[in-house]
């Protein structure tokens, strides 16, 4: 996950990197090696799986939950990061 995203997570809902980095990687392993074959639908589901992770673990009050210009956040900056 991008950092300057998970950076604004923390700040934003005061959860620690490290938390958010867990949760990011339990997303990527209740994924595992689904849509290997398509990198955009497999990085697409972990956002999901991701948010609804971290929703559900931090009770997230309704209007705090990520939506998705959240997502489209993070695909931006994974494209700014891989230049």
């Amino acid at each position: 996950m991008p950092n300057s995203y998970i950076q604004k997570l923390s700040d934003k809902y005061d959860i620690t990197i490290d938390k958010l980095e867990s949760y990011w990687e339990e997303a990527k392993k209740t994924v595992g090696d689904q849509y290997d074959d398509n990198e955009s639908a497999k990085y697409g589901t972990i956002v999901k799986v991701f948010k609804a992770i971290l929703n559900k673990n931090e009770n997230l009050h309704e209007s705090a939950k990520l939506n998705i210009d959240d997502f489209i956040f993070i695909k931006k900056e994974m494209c700014f990061e891989k230049i």
